[in-house]
């Protein structure tokens, strides 16, 4: 497992391109490269909920809408390329962590 700092880009909360409702967002993780995390599908309430209300407060911002911009901490499974894996995000100061479910 590997531990880096990185800054959301951007967030999704929608239909993605076959109409399933999603929660998604993506990480700026330095050097041009960039990462997705999320995906949940908003009809399965455990996941999506927990994901668009449990990582903004991890994250120390206040909402949904704030986290374009915050500074965190992700970790992810050294899987070659393609393959990596985000598998938490967390606070870039304090040991706070959201983790991805298995």
């Amino acid at each position: 497992m590997t531990i880096v700092n990185a800054i959301v880009s951007t967030t999704t909360l929608g239909r993605e391109d076959r109409g399933i409702p999603t929660c998604f967002l993506y990480l700026y993780l330095g050097d041009g490269d960039s990462q997705g995390f999320g995906g949940y599908d908003l009809r399965y309430k455990d996941y999506a909920q927990s994901f668009i209300f449990e990582l903004p407060e991890v994250l120390g911002v206040r909402s949904w809408e704030k986290l374009p911009g915050t500074l965190c901490r992700v970790e992810y499974d050294d899987g070659p390329g393609a393959s990596r894996r985000i598998v938490r995000i967390g606070h870039v100061l304090e040991d706070r962590w959201f983790e991805a479910p298995r």
